[in-house]
């Protein structure tokens, strides 16, 4: 019985290392709060959505940024049914960098759905239970322009413009809100200025220079599958000593683009 014993824990050790090397040579995994990489839980056991900060397994460490999703927006694992009581319940994801995860080796990433609850009087902040990591051995973010964006679609879905080397590349992920967030789709791209969100249409605007001398600002709206892609000229002949800087983009305006999409 000794031996049986003994032999399943080695397996269970071999297996959990193995995974944690697949892990590691990902862009990105999901990273649950309460248990980490541990699948075998009780699954009667109730556990909650929410959880406030002490109980993370994370150790964070500097917020990169934090953007806050509309007020009339609820994600269905919230069970708050008071329609006044919704009212003081807003929702946001973070970005974190150079966090530590109990059983990975390095300093990673981290894409967090939060919660900021002010029903009681006094604000709370929880943080959802499941987390998106990014691994910085495969890519980097880009921190020296806007590089991350969040819209409600698909129980919020967020795009970050990254590195690998020295190419750029947007990756889409949805679900953020829901047990299963996932990566959608990756493009390498050129010249990107940096990524929004268009608020009015809930699509991710990414601002994009073209050409050499002369160059020109274009706006990409795309989807979470970054395939239904509009794109309009915004500016033309920049010098390439310019730079156009987006401040922000205001919701149910309608902008004023210089030209028709462009095919």
């Amino acid at each position: 019985m000794l031996r049986c014993m003994l032999l399943f824990f080695i397996i269970v050790s071999v297996q959990a290392q193995q995974n944690l090397d697949v892990l590691k040579s990902r862009a990105a995994f999901k990273f649950d709060l309460l248990y980490g990489f541990n699948s075998i839980r009780n699954q009667s056991e109730e556990v909650p959505d929410f959880i406030e900060p002490p109980k993370s397994l994370l150790k964070l460490q500097r917020q990169l940024d934090m953007q806050f999703l509309p007020p009339d927006f609820y994600p269905l694992v919230e069970t708050e049914t008071n329609d006044f009581n919704k009212r003081a319940l807003r929702y946001a994801v973070a970005y974190y960098r150079d966090c530590e995860i109990p059983g990975l080796d390095g300093f990673f990433d981290v894409m967090l759905p939060m919660r900021f609850d002010s029903r009681g009087g006094v604000l709370k902040v929880t943080y959802y239970r499941n987390a998106t990591i990014i691994n910085p051995i495969k890519v980097q973010i880009a921190e020296d322009r806007p590089s991350f964006a969040v819209i409600t679609s698909n129980q919020v879905s967020a795009l970050l413009l990254l590195l690998e080397g020295t190419r750029q590349q947007l990756f889409s992920f949805e679900g953020l809100f829901t047990e299963n967030p996932k990566a959608v789709a990756f493009l390498s791209t050129d010249d990107v200025d940096g990524i929004k969100a268009d608020l009015s249409v809930d699509k991710f605007a990414i601002f994009v220079r073209g050409g050499a001398a002369r160059a020109s600002l274009f706006v990409l709206n795309a989807d979470v599958s970054l395939r239904d892609m509009k794109t309009y000229e915004v500016l033309k002949d920049l010098a390439s000593t310019d730079r156009a800087y987006i401040f922000t983009i205001l919701p149910a305006l309608v902008p004023n683009y210089r030209a028709v999409p462009i095919p």
